[in-house]
């Protein structure tokens, strides 16, 4: 599709956005700090608020007069009357991960989402964002407990960091990336290890710089567990309407503000796997380990992800050390293998710099 056409359909979105805005009457303003990037997102009504801000409560600062790198403008089709944009190609355009074909080249990007029936739509070069939903009251629980993924993952692209399907815990001398399908116990051990005591970056979706140092950053202070897992939240679940073979979401920030953190820096990568021994135990693996678990999980999930996700991924890999995490029979001993293992790598890379000195 031309630059033409794309910029037609974007002004359309705008349009949009603008018919919502004066119809709502008043734009509820909420500034977050993602990845060390500052966001503006501009609510047309109070439709939207409740899906999309409590998952991002830790990263929200007060306004200032700090220039924002990106702003997103919000609204819903039901409350405020106006129709979503409607796609310029053909159903058999869209990918099967919801890109739209020739969309996502250059500064324009777009993806629709047919389950929640959300557009989502990012200018790079003029550091603006749509976000569309059909209805307030049908935005599904994935979308409330991991907002906005689709416009975050290609602001955090074109800004040299990376979204990934990851977890992220820690203590005050680094933390651990978590990597693994569903099913592998990554859930489990990042809130367990919250739960414990230690610090926490996330539980499903993170960002991640490799330069200067491997670093992950918050996205979501929400967690997702199933019913009967080790790790439970003393907090009501917020998805009491999902049957009960979903998975129950915790907003973690009015309890775990604390030990909520903004970015840490990762000392190792964790692959937890449900083995058969009684305590955890480590076992260093091959770097092409995590990386294939990260680069298939993130390729799948992830807006636009391909070759240059691999080799970012590719490089995080190498530059840290990797273990097979057997998660044992004894899921208390978890958190505590957790800081010991972090506490021993810091101790090594401080011994290592000492004697290159």
């Amino acid at each position: 599709m031309d630059v033409g056409a794309l910029s037609a359909y974007f002004k359309v979105a705008n349009d949009s956005w603008e018919c919502a805005k004066a119809r709502a009457g008043i734009i509820h303003e909420r500034h977050y700090k993602i990845a060390g990037l500052t966001v503006r997102l501009q609510f047309a009504g109070p439709a939207l608020l409740s899906c999309i801000t409590p998952a991002l409560a830790h990263l929200e600062f007060p306004p200032t007069s700090t220039e924002h790198v990106l702003t997103v403008r919000l609204w819903d089709s039901a409350s405020a009357n106006i129709a979503m944009p409607p796609a310029p190609i053909p159903i058999e355009g869209f990918t099967i991960r919801g890109e739209l074909n020739g969309f996502n080249h250059g500064r324009h990007h777009a993806a629709y989402d047919p389950t929640g029936r959300i557009l989502s739509l990012y200018d790079e070069k003029k550091g603006l964002g749509w976000f569309c939903a059909h209805d307030a009251s049908t935005v599904p629980t994935f979308e409330r407990a991991a907002p906005l993924r689709w416009i975050f993952g290609w602001l955090l692209r074109n800004h040299g960091r990376q979204l990934v399907h990851a977890a992220g815990v820690g203590i005050e001398r680094g933390g651990v990336l978590i990597v693994g399908r569903g099913g592998a116990g990554k859930s489990n051990t990042s809130v367990g290890c919250l739960l414990a005591g230690l610090d926490f970056v996330g539980d499903d979706f993170c960002a991640l710089a490799v330069s200067p140092r491997p670093t992950i950053f918050s996205l979501y202070s929400s967690a997702k567990l199933r019913t009967g897992d080790w790790a439970r939240v003393p907090l009501p679940r917020v998805n009491l309407n999902d049957p009960e073979t979903e998975k129950n979401v915790y907003y973690l920030h009015s309890r775990y503000a604390e030990q909520i953190k903004s970015h840490i820096p990762i000392r190792a990568i964790l692959l937890p796997t449900q083995g058969n021994t009684r305590e955890p135990l480590f076992e260093r693996v091959s770097p092409r380990v995590p990386l294939i678990e990260l680069a298939s999980q993130s390729i799948s999930l992830l807006p636009n992800a391909g070759t240059e996700v691999i080799t970012i991924l590719a490089s995080l890999v190498r530059r840290l050390p990797c273990y097979r995490f057997h998660l044992g029979s004894r899921p208390e001993l978890i958190p505590t293998f957790v800081s010991d293992l972090i506490q021993a790598l810091a101790i090594a890379d401080a011994a290592d710099s000492d004697s290159h000195d």
